[in-house]
């Protein structure tokens, strides 16, 4: 019998071996990875101590909505969301919102909900969520109009810039 700790790491490898071959172009691995997250949800595979894994939470999120599972998604925040470590269970919230109504094109109720996020500790969390505005701010400027949010997107890119800046860190 496999500790949690040792069917943490197979499935991570699994869901690697995915993301690296969904990237190669065979979107076939997304439904594979989507079924090696339900299948291992009950289980706490993707808990770090009592807490579903943030970053877990979003990737799972993305997943979903990348195959237009809409109405599972929704579920699958409302369940798992009081899992979240409760420092961080509003933002993610608001992330998990932000990224589902994106998918929605509802780009203004996207940026809503991203505006109410804390400003992430977590580096995956914070790439997430500056990544994430981007995508808002371009899809609004392709609706709307690019002059409207041009300064918005050069601001946002600045600040991502900076944010995976090797020197960030070191004052």
């Amino acid at each position: 019998v496999l500790s949690l700790e040792e069917r943490q790491q197979i499935y991570w490898f699994m869901i690697n071996f995915c993301s690296a071959t969904i990237k190669k172009g065979d979107l076939d691995f997304l439904k594979e990875r989507h079924h090696l997250y339900t299948s291992t949800l009950e289980d706490g595979i993707w808990h770090i101590g009592p807490y579903l894994h943030s970053s877990q939470f979003i990737l799972i999120v993305q997943n979903a909505l990348a195959l237009g599972l809409n109405e599972w998604t929704s579920t699958f925040m409302d369940a798992y969301v009081k899992e979240l470590n409760p420092k961080m269970r509003s933002s993610l919230k608001n992330l998990g919102l932000a990224y589902w109504h994106f998918a929605q094109a509802d780009f203004e109720s996207a940026h809503n909900h991203w505006i109410e996020i804390d400003s992430p500790e977590d580096f995956f969390f914070g790439l997430y969520y500056r990544v994430l505005i981007l995508k808002i701010f371009f899809e609004k400027s392709m609706h709307e109009g690019l002059d409207s949010y041009e300064a918005s997107m050069v601001n946002a890119l600045e600040s991502l810039r900076f944010y995976l800046s090797p020197t960030r860190n070191q004052n």
